[in-house]
């Protein structure tokens, strides 16, 4: 069963290490590559500007999407410091920002 992820909303992949955050921009399908998959093998994307950050390091992966049975919806503490690292990250001039 493919998760019910809402655009707009803030979700964290705890697979990856350290987890990862991102407000959701796009859902997508991604059962164009092999046409003859189940309907329970279908996978479904979602995609985001994924942020990481390790002690005073911050990461961002632009416009990526990963399978939404990995994500978990984040929590008000964890979305309170995904703002707060997305506006210092976005704040130093050396980061490659998109806009």
């Amino acid at each position: 069963m493919i998760p019910n992820i809402e655009i707009g909303k803030i979700y964290k992949l705890p697979d990856a290490n350290p987890p990862a955050f991102a407000k959701i921009t796009k859902i997508s399908n991604h059962d164009v590559w092999n046409d003859i998959l189940e309907d329970d093998e279908l996978t479904q994307l979602a995609w985001g500007d994924w942020y990481q950050w390790a002690n005073k390091n911050i990461y961002c992966h632009f416009g990526v999407g990963f399978d939404t049975y990995r994500l978990v919806p984040a929590t008000k503490e964890e979305i309170s410091i995904y703002e707060d690292k997305v506006r210092k990250y976005r704040s130093e001039a050396d980061n490659d920002t998109e806009v």
